[in-house]
């Protein structure tokens, strides 16, 4: 993970995303206040499972820089509009909020969370 992400010996998924989108100038694109954005992601950040082990805001954060420089590659590069770039972004960042860390059969089984069928 590039060292630009490092906060305070963790990596912070709204550092990276600030980055990452600023780069791409896509807060500008769409019209989205830096303090909106920041406030936003700080809440999303405090929403992942800090004693998860694996789905963990860290992971997160290292799933979200892997999209982006997937994005980044030549390859694709003119492939994706500014929106499926955005939205691609933010559902690396948020594929594993409130993860409780236990497989999909394990919650079934202990009925803790009910699920739609």
């Amino acid at each position: 993970m590039s060292s630009f992400c490092l906060v305070f010996d963790y990596v912070s998924i709204y550092v990276c995303m600030y980055i990452f989108l600023q780069s791409r100038e896509l807060l500008k694109t769409f019209l989205i206040p830096s303090k909106t954005f920041i406030t936003f992601m700080m809440t999303l950040e405090d929403h992942y499972v800090k004693d998860n082990p694996f789905h963990n805001s860290m992971h997160a954060a290292d799933v979200t820089q892997s999209t982006h420089v997937l994005l980044n590659t030549p390859a694709l590069e003119s492939v994706f509009t500014p929106l499926e770039i955005m939205a691609a972004l933010f559902a690396a960042t948020i594929h594993d909020v409130d993860h409780p860390g236990l497989t999909n059969q394990f919650l079934i089984n202990s009925s803790k969370y009910t699920f739609l069928n």
